[in-house]
This record gives structure tokens, C-alpha cells and sequence, in this order.
């Protein structure tokens, strides 16, 4: 983790113990108390514990435990409700009953007060608010976990809105990502399973991209990226960017007037554009995903504003994806095996976008996309939706014990999420079928010849630089062998666990050793009546004796505490 950080976990949480406090009170009063218990916490239930569990096991009979979660979360606070946020992505990892209801998660949170965002303008922009603009609205316009919206006018006569980060934020997600990374080690330690999910992982995921969307400036670098790439789509509008105005604090946008997607979507019958509407955002999408690589990681229904004429309004570029060109590539060949139903095409490209954590079976692997697709063989293209598909070969993934990376996790995420936005609109909306052709485009693309002709280029480039080398290369491993200074470096891998058998062997092997000359020699002094003696007995020999039974204790005890550690891990 970042050096935000102190090594000891124990000495992090006692730093926080109103807000660690918090934090049990809520898990135990939606009925997580077992959680706490699991991770040796069940002191921390105290006199909460005893008020709130009946209150938990009410919640448990009318709720999935999934639904209690997303309620805890929600509840926890802004940091908590955008960690569930993100890892709502990892497919890979968490069941898909827990991230439906994780996208669920809602991203607003009550306004803070007006004169503090005043401040913060003011110290950001180094002037006072009546100089910075001709018109201030104290009510937020919008109000979530990071920042709040303010419209104001310009000098000029330009209305604008204005993006203020929350103040204290920063602190405050550090607390928090402080405890979840206390948890997770904990968590790691203490449950059995828990390092399937790789905890600690997800934690720096999360801490990682929510310090992205706190800085506003990289929010706003996003959105100028956004608008070179797709600044040739008719029917998309972007708001303009105030770069005068604009700081890692505050974020000045010129005002787009329009309808929520989320007010729509609320009765899409009434809207007369609803199958146009649902169209268009997933061409915009589709072409952010196989033509730029760079695309809105975040296009849920409260950042889309509808204009007129369907033309649609992004804003929020705090969570942004991209992709590489190889990677489309092989996404492209992926959906076109898809649509094709070849599993041997499907299961290489899966094979090539992932990353495995152990030996694969390529052959067991591509009998069971076979399997896979032949559910999907009958069925119209049309009728094959994205959410099922991809939970399949999530499954599957998982199953054989690879790993995807995070950026198609986040791509498989936000296409999920347009389907459904897609469907509300249009119940007969099908993405599948507005993939194939960029797919198909892309996948035809790399046979095309200037493509062909580029990439000769480019490995031209490589041979000649190759061929270049290779004389000068082959005199120094000339020069080095004549030398006899050649040496070759071997690493053998995974041979710990053996070393700590033979070491822990040969150690009893020589304690046992001493142990036998000691009793031994021992006997021998006691029957040559050796002096010094005490009682008759020689003393040497009794020592001897002595040390042995006390060598034979030691022994025992060592066993039993290593067979109880083996147990625990």
C-alpha cells in the first residue's frame, strides 16, 4: 500500500477506533456480526452488540444477505458506497447475485454547507466570489460522495457549473481506506478463503482510483481527451471546459441544460425517441470501446443528460477506461468467435487476454467454451444477451484459474451496464447485435493490406535492428568465451517449501544424534562408577541423564507447537 500507511494494522486501527466503532455498530445491526467474529473482532461488539441484534436478525429474514450488504455500504458512508462501486467491475472475483446489487449503489450523499464551497472557490481561484462570477447559486445543483455542483455565470455571460471537492474528503478516505486495509490483512490471516479474493488487492484498486477521481484536474484532462476523440459524432454534446476556473479542487464546466437519462428512464414510454435514444448510446459507447480504446467507465443513467433531438450529454470523466489496440484486437477476435460459435478461436483469445495462476489444460479448457457456446448454438443472435454470455465465460475463466485484467473487467462492467440501460428503453434492444459489426470491422481490419503493410514495417524495423546488433553481439560472446569468464545463471522455483522440509529433517536428524551419544555416554559413566559421585552415582553420569530428559521435553514441545501452526494455516 502507499506510505500513507504504518506497518502494523493493530497500531492503524486503535488510531480509529470512533470510526472502526461505526463501522461494527453497522455490520452488526444489518447482521453481519459473524464477520467481526471470523476475524477475532467479537470484542468490539460491546454495548452495541447487545442493542442491535435483534435488529440484525429482523433485517436477515427479510433480506438476502447480498441486499443487507449493499444497505451496510450505503449506510457506511461515501467511501464505502464508491468502493462498492468499483469493485462492482471484478466479475472475476465476486459472485454476480453481490454485484447486481452493487450496482445498485447510489452516489448521493447530503450537500455541505454553501459558504465552505465559497472558500474553497476562493482560495483555489485566488479571488473573491463576486469577482469570480456575476451569479453564485447557493443551492447545489447535484450533491455526491466526492463533490457538489454549484451553476454560476461567468463575466462574460457564460453559465457554468461549478465542481467543488467535498472539503476534509481526503482525510476522511484515508480513515476509511486505513480500516479496509486493516481488514483485509486481517481478513487474510484469520479466514480461510478469503485470499481467493485477494483483499488486499482490491483495496489498493480502489485506493488507487479513488485519489484519481479526487483530483478534478485529471478529471478535467479526461474530458478534453474525450472531446478530440469523438469530436466528429453529430448527435453527442460535451460540455466546454473552463481551464482558468479549474484546479484539483474545483472543476468549472459550461452549463449543458437537459434531461436526466435517470428521469427518463423512470417512464421511458412517454419519451417519443426512447428506441433512437437507446441506439445511439450504444454506437457512442461501442465506438469509445473498438475505435478510440479510451472510453466513459461510468455511464450510468445520473451521468447522462438527454437533449434535444436525442442528442446526448456526458459528464462525470472521474472513472475512465482505455483500452489497447492489441487488446481490441483480440476482443474483436473474441466476439467474432463468438458470433461464429468456434470455441477454438474463443478459447485461444480467452487464453491470450487473461493471465493464468497455474498450468492450463488447453484442451479441457476449449471442450468446455465448446460446451459454453453450443447453450447459445440455437438461439438467434439476437436473443444472446451480453450479461449471460460474458457471466458464463467469467465462470468459466475463474474456474481454470485465470486472472482478466482490470480494464476488460471495467469494459465488461459498463457494457452490462449499457444493456440494461438499452433494455429499459427498448425491451427488443440487443447489444450483441451492434457489436458484431465493429467487431467484424475490427477483426476484417487486420487483413487489411496497408494494415498488413504497416505491420511488415514494423517488424522490418525489428529484424534490422536485430541484424544490426547480431555481429557486435555474437563478438562479445566470442570475446567472452575466450575469455572463460562465461557464467550461466540457473533459478529453480517453488523448491522453498522443500528446503524448509530438509532443513527441519536434518535438524532432528542431529539433534537426535546428540541425543543418543549424550544417553550413551551417559550410561557408560554411570556403570564405570566415574567420580566425582554423589550417593553412589556418578555425577557426570547423572548430568548427562539430566540434560537428556531435558533435551527430550524440548523436543516434544517443539512438535507439538509446529503441528498446531500446520493446523492453523
Amino acid at each position: 500500500m502507499a506510505n500513507i500507511f504504518s506497518r502494523n494494522p493493530i497500531k492503524r486501527a486503535l488510531r480509529h477506533t470512533r470510526r472502526f466503532r461505526d463501522i461494527a455498530g453497522i455490520l452488526i445491526k444489518y447482521g453481519f456480526g459473524e464477520i467481526l467474529d471470523a476475524l477475532s473482532l467479537g470484542r468490539s461488539r460491546g454495548l452495541i452488540g447487545r442493542l442491535l441484534p435483534k435488529r440484525g436478525k429482523e433485517l436477515a429474514r427479510r433480506y438476502t444477505s447480498w441486499q443487507r450488504l449493499r444497505m451496510a455500504l450505503e449506510e457506511l458512508g461515501p467511501t464505502f458506497i464508491k468502493f462498492g462501486q468499483i469493485i462492482s467491475a471484478r466479475h472475476d472475483l465476486l459472485p454476480e447475485e453481490l454485484i447486481e446489487e452493487l450496482r445498485k449503489l447510489q452516489d448521493a450523499v447530503p450537500p455541505f454547507d454553501h459558504q465552505r464551497a465559497i472558500a474553497i472557490i476562493e482560495e483555489q481561484l485566488g479571488a473573491r466570489i463576486e469577482e469570480l462570477f456575476t451569479d453564485f447559486d447557493t443551492s447545489p445543483e447535484a450533491s455526491a460522495s466526492i463533490a457538489q455542483v454549484h451553476k454560476a455565470r461567468l463575466p462574460d455571460g457564460r453559465e457554468v457549473a461549478v465542481k467543488v471537492r467535498r472539503p476534509d474528503i481526503e482525510e476522511v478516505v484515508r480513515t476509511d481506506i486505513e480500516i479496509l486495509e486493516n481488514l483485509a490483512v486481517l481478513s487474510e490471516r484469520t479466514l480461510p478463503n478469503a485470499r481467493l479474493f485477494n483483499p488486499r488487492g482490491l483495496v489498493e484498486e480502489f485506493r488507487r482510483q479513488i485519489m484519481r477521481e479526487m483530483n478534478l484536474a485529471l478529471e478535467l484532462l479526461n474530458l478534453e481527451k474525450f472531446q478530440s476523440l469523438l469530436e466528429d459524432e453529430e448527435y453527442l454534446r460535451l460540455p466546454g471546459t473552463v481551464r482558468d476556473y479549474s484546479t484539483d479542487k474545483v472543476l468549472t464546466l459550461e452549463y449543458v441544460p437537459g434531461t436526466p437519462l435517470a428521469r427518463i428512464l423512470e417512464d421511458p414510454g412517454k419519451y417519443e425517441h426512447s428506441e433512437l435514444l437507446g441506439d445511439r448510446l450504444a454506437d457512442l459507447l461501442l465506438k469509445q470501446i473498438f475505435e478510440t480504446g479510451f472510453f466513459h467507465a461510468d455511464p450510468h443513467a445520473g451521468n447522462l443528460l438527454v437533449l434535444d433531438q436525442a442528442r446526448i450529454c456526458y459528464f462525470d470523466f472521474g472513472m475512465m477506461g482505455t483500452i489497447s489496440d492489441r487488446q481490441r484486437e483480440r476482443l474483436s477476435t473474441l466476439m467474432f468467435g463468438i458470433s461464429k460459435r468456434n470455441s477454438e478461436l474463443v478459447a485461444r483469445t480467452l487464453l491470450e487476454m487473461t493471465r493464468a495462476e497455474q498450468t492450463v489444460d488447453r484442451e479441457a479448457f476449449e471442450i468446455q467454451v465448446f460446451q459454453l457456446l453450443e447453450r447459445y448454438l440455437d438461439l438467434p443472435l439476437e436473443y444472446v444477451d451480453i450479461r449471460g454470455i460474458f457471466s458464463d465465460l467469467t465462470e468459466l475463466i475463474v474456474s481454470f484459474r485465470l486472472r482478466m485484467p482490470r480494464n476488460l473487467n471495467l469494459m465488461i462492467k459498463t457494457l452490462i451496464m449499457m444493456e440494461g440501460i438499452g433494455r429499459k428503453l427498448n425491451p427488443e434492444f440487443q447489444l450483441i447485435e451492434k457489436i458484431e459489426p465493429y467487431a467484424s470491422r475490427l477483426f476484417s481490419r487486420k487483413f487489411d493490406p496497408r494494415a498488413l503493410l504497416e505491420q511488415a514495417s514494423l517488424s522490418s524495423l525489428d529484424y534490422g535492428r536485430l541484424f544490426k546488433e547480431l555481429p557486435v553481439r555474437t563478438s562479445d560472446l566470442l570475446r567472452t568465451l575466450t575469455r572463460g569468464d562465461m557464467r550461466l545463471n540457473m533459478r529453480f522455483t517453488g523448491l522453498d517449501a522443500l528446503r524448509f522440509v530438509l532443513d527441519a529433517v536434518s535438524n532432528r536428524l542431529v539433534f537426535g544424534l546428540i541425543l543418543s551419544a549424550l544417553l550413551i555416554s551417559s550410561s557408560m559413566v554411570m556403570l564405570s562408577g566415574m567420580p566425582p559421585v554423589w550417593r553412589d552415582i556418578p555425577v557426570i553420569g547423572l548430568a548427562g541423564y539430566l540434560i537428556s530428559a531435558l533435551m527430550g521435553v524440548v523436543f516434544v514441545f517443539s512438535w507439538f507447537r509446529n503441528k498446531a501452526r500446520r493446523r492453523r494455516r
